[in-house]
């Protein structure tokens, strides 16, 4: 910034850019946020833009996929969610969030034990998988006490009926174990 002798004041405008693979998110005065999906430029107007940040579009690989809300309208409280399937690059909305999904998970002194919370991911794999789960205390018909070591093989076939009827499979296979 700097002053001319007229006393008006002149201010450097910066420029950003978005390439293919990135979005601009520009944060207005009024509150509203707009994202501008690259390739493209804009100039931050200090009386119409709050800030404007380069923001890399999210990457979906090959054999998974995000859930993506968004809610319906901005006086509306219903929310919408929709599945996008890998391979592609996804430029969000602005009015759009990722679901995140919190699972039981390896704990990390013993793999073979489950703990409550220890997968935290926003992409889901939807090829085929396979755990590891130990059941603890068997009993047999002859009242001798086993340790089973089991290999579940489990793959999601339909992530909008997994998102309905459960929020953590790996719990529920090893409850069924």
């Amino acid at each position: 910034t700097f002053t001319t002798s007229c006393f008006d004041e002149m201010e450097h405008v910066p420029q950003y850019t978005a390439d293919e693979t990135h979005y601009l998110e520009i944060k207005h005065l009024d509150g509203h946020t707009e994202h501008m999906p690259g390739p493209c430029s804009c100039f931050r107007n200090p009386t119409v833009h709050e800030s404007i940040t380069v923001r890399e579009a999210i990457s979906v690989n090959d054999g998974e996929c995000i859930v993506v809300m968004k809610k319906a309208g901005p006086k509306d409280e219903q929310i919408t969610r929709s599945i996008i399937r890998g391979p592609r690059l996804h430029i969000p909305e602005a009015e759009e969030w990722m679901h995140e999904f919190l699972w039981h998970g390896s704990s990390r002194s013993n793999p073979e034990k489950k703990e409550p919370g220890a997968l935290k991911f926003t992409h889901l794999r939807i090829v085929p998988d396979q755990m590891y789960v130990t059941v603890p205390q068997v009993r047999t018909s002859e009242n001798a006490l086993l340790e089973i070591g089991l290999m579940i093989f489990w793959e999601i076939n339909d992530v909008d009926v997994q998102l309905s009827r459960t929020h953590d499979p790996i719990d529920d296979l090893c409850n069924a174990a």
